[in-house]
C-alpha cells in the first residue's frame, strides 16, 4: 500500500505542479494526497468484520479433534483500534509527508516532470543497446526491484506454505484452500500492480525507443527483461523463507503434534507452474499494451 501510495504521487507530479504554480501551498497539495486513508480504513474494517464472521466456522473445523483449548470470541477494542484505525492512520500519515515532500520542488520541474537520469554506457549495436538500456532502467528504478522482488517473494512463500501444510500435515481443505485463495489474490495482485508500475514508470524510455522505430519485441525486452532475472532471485528467497518458517514451527509443535517438516517437492512443482502461468499472463499482458502503445499517446500521458 505504501509503494502504491509513492507511486501513485510520483506519476502525478506535473499535476502537483500545476496546482502548485496555481497558488496551492505544499500542505494543501500534501493533504490532497490524504485520500487513500478511506479506502484503506474500509478495507481495513472488512477484513476485520469478515474475521469475526468467519473465526467461528474456523476454530471449529481446525478443533475438529478437541486439541485446541476451548474458548469464546470476545470483541477487544485495543485489537479493533489497531486492525482497522492503525493501517489507515499510518497511510494518513505516509501519504501526506511524501506528498508534502514531493510538492517542494520547483513547480517547472514537476510539471515538465525532471528527472535525474543515470547514463549506462554507449552501446552501437541494437542488441547491446538493449541489453544496456534494461540496465538502466532498472538502476532508475531501485524501488520497482524491491516491489516486483517482493511481489514474487509473497507468491512463491504463501502457495508454497499452503500445499506444505495440507500435505505434510493432513489439515482439513477448508484450510488448505482458504491459505491457497489468500495467496493467490495477495500474489497476483502485487504482481500485477508491480508490473503496472513498471509499464507507467518507463513510459519515458518507450517513448525514445518508439520514436527511433524500435520493435515492440525489443521495447519490451528492455523494459521487463531485467525483471526475469530478479523474479527468479525473488523467488528461491520466498522458497527458503517458507522453509525456514515451516521448519521453525514444526520443531516447536513437533511434541505436541508429532509432526516433523520435510520438503514437499509436489507443493514446489505445483508453485513453479502456478507462478510461470501467472509470470507469462502478466508479461503477456503488458507486451500487448505496449504494441498498442502510439507515440501520439505516449507524448499525452508524458506530457
Amino acid at each position: 500500500m505504501f509503494f502504491s501510495v509513492a507511486r501513485y504521487i510520483e506519476e502525478n507530479r506535473s499535476n502537483m505542479g500545476l496546482l502548485k504554480a496555481l497558488g496551492y501551498t505544499a500542505n494543501q497539495i500534501g493533504a490532497g494526497m490524504m485520500k487513500f486513508a478511506l479506502p484503506t480504513f474500509v478495507g481495513s474494517l472488512s477484513g476485520y468484520l469478515g474475521a469475526l464472521g468467519f473465526a467461528n466456522p474456523f476454530y471449529d473445523t481446525m478443533n475438529a479433534d478437541g486439541i485446541i483449548p476451548e474458548f469464546s470470541f470476545s470483541f477487544n477494542p485495543w485489537v479493533f483500534l489497531g486492525i482497522v484505525f492503525g493501517p489507515a492512520l499510518l497511510v494518513l500519515l505516509f501519504s501526506y509527508m511524501v506528498g508534502l515532500w514531493k510538492a517542494k520542488g520547483n513547480p517547472m520541474e514537476m510539471i515538465n516532470q525532471t528527472e535525474k537520469i543515470k547514463k549506462g554506457k554507449k552501446a552501437q549495436e541494437t542488441g547491446k543497446f538493449i541489453h544496456e538500456l534494461q540496465r538502466t532502467v532498472l538502476k532508475n528504478h531501485l524501488g520497482l526491484i524491491i516491489f516486483v522482488g517482493f511481489s514474487v517473494i509473497c507468491f512463491s512463500s504463501c502457495i508454497q506454505m499452503s500445499f506444505t501444510m495440507y500435505h505434510e500435515t493432513d489439515t482439513s481443505p477448508m484450510f488448505f484452500w482458504m491459505m491457497l485463495t489468500i495467496g493467490m489474490l495477495l500474489g497476483v495482485t502485487i504482481i500485477f500492480l508491480a508490473f503496472r508500475f513498471v509499464f507507467k514508470g518507463n513510459l519515458r524510455y518507450l517513448s525514445i525507443l518508439k520514436a527511433y522505430g524500435y520493435k515492440n519485441r525489443e521495447c519490451y525486452q528492455a523494459m521487463y527483461g531485467g525483471y526475469h532475472l530478479v523474479s527468479t532471485i525473488a523467488f528461491a528467497i520466498g522458497t527458503g523463507y517458507q522453509i525456514l518458517l515451516l521448519s521453525t514451527m514444526f520443531k516447536k509443535f513437533a511434541g505436541t503434534y508429532g509432526i516433523a517438516y520435510k520438503f514437499d517437492y509436489l507443493g514446489f512443482f505445483y508453485s513453479v507452474v502456478l507462478f510461470l502461468i501467472v509470470y507469462f499472463i502478466t508479461n503477456l499482458f503488458y507486451y500487448q499494451k505496449i504494441n498498442l502503445l502510439k507515440i501520439e499517446e505516449l507524448n499525452t500521458d508524458l506530457g
